[in-house]
């Protein structure tokens, strides 16, 4: 089981190296710097969650509600919880929260030649834009779709 919580301030450090460790090889790879205070800034406003299986924080996911879609702006998973059943866990977690929300349509981002750019694919989504560096994804999601409860209802853990 998993729990999505929204993010405590003392999980935004945790959170914040978690992405470095697993972008900062695209940033290079792109010459692009790491700028931890636009980082910082920017995702701060976002609705943000820490993840947790069992006591053990995993991850962080920092999305944006707009007028038709959900706007995932990054899922970031710890080293020890990539490869393994949390980002499907995560995913069911967001569906419902479309349910609930009434949305039907999920964007996001991701590096070209990102391993992800395939799980996306796998998973319903389809790329609509290559720009530079960055590759766009969208799915449409069956708003009856059925989904189980996988994860803890949110409220701060801490």
């Amino acid at each position: 089981m998993i729990g999505v919580f929204p993010i405590c301030d003392t999980d935004y450090d945790l959170a914040f190296e978690t992405m470095r460790e697993n972008m900062i090889p695209y940033h290079e790879e792109y010459g692009l710097p790491w700028n931890q205070d636009w980082i910082d800034r920017n995702f701060r406003r976002n609705e943000n969650y820490s993840i947790f299986s069992s006591t053990s924080w995993i991850g962080f996911l920092s999305i944006e509600w707009r007028d038709s879609d959900l706007y995932i702006h990054t899922l970031q998973l710890s080293k020890s919880a990539q490869g393994s059943v949390y980002g499907a866990r995560i995913y069911e977690w967001i569906l419902e929260q479309m349910n609930v929300r009434g949305k039907d349509k999920i964007t996001c981002k991701t590096f070209r030649g990102s391993s992800m750019i395939d799980l996306y694919t796998r998973m319903g989504f389809t790329e609509v834009a290559n720009e530079n560096y960055l590759v766009t994804l969208e799915m449409r999601i069956n708003k009856n779709r059925q989904v189980g409860r996988l994860y803890s209802a949110p409220s701060c853990r801490r």
